[in-house]
């Protein structure tokens, strides 16, 4: 008696699923880093941006009014974005900064090292 066959068989099944697992294996840790690198770049473009406006805004302002490196992000935000219309030195303010960065200070150190895992670990 002839069988035909129709569909595929376990063994063939399996082959399958493990080539693909081994594929993914492959694959999966590198997005898992181009996620974080992206995420490296994005905090240190928003960086730069911050320190940018606010030496902008120390330029254009007088010594009592300067941003020093001791100011707190909440502090800075205030004074580069005000609620009334006066002079805006920022339209978008970051969502998230990389942990344990406070101050103006914790900003430039960032910039001059964005690759400490301290800026990155709770």
């Amino acid at each position: 008696m002839i069988y035909k066959h129709k569909g595929f068989s376990l063994i063939e099944l399996l082959s399958v699923i493990a080539i693909l697992g081994i594929i993914l294996s492959a694959i999966v840790p590198r997005i898992g880093n181009y996620s974080k690198s992206a995420k490296k770049a994005m905090f240190l473009s928003d960086a730069k941006t911050i320190i940018s406006a606010v030496e902008l805004y120390n330029v254009e302002n007088d010594e009592d009014n300067a941003i020093s490196d001791a100011d707190t992000l909440e502090n800075v935000k205030g004074k580069l974005m005000p609620d009334d219309q006066s002079k805006k030195y920022l339209t978008n303010w970051p969502q998230q900064f990389p942990f344990k960065v406070s101050t103006i200070k914790d900003l430039k150190d960032f910039i001059e090292n964005p690759n400490d895992e301290k800026y990155y670990k709770k």
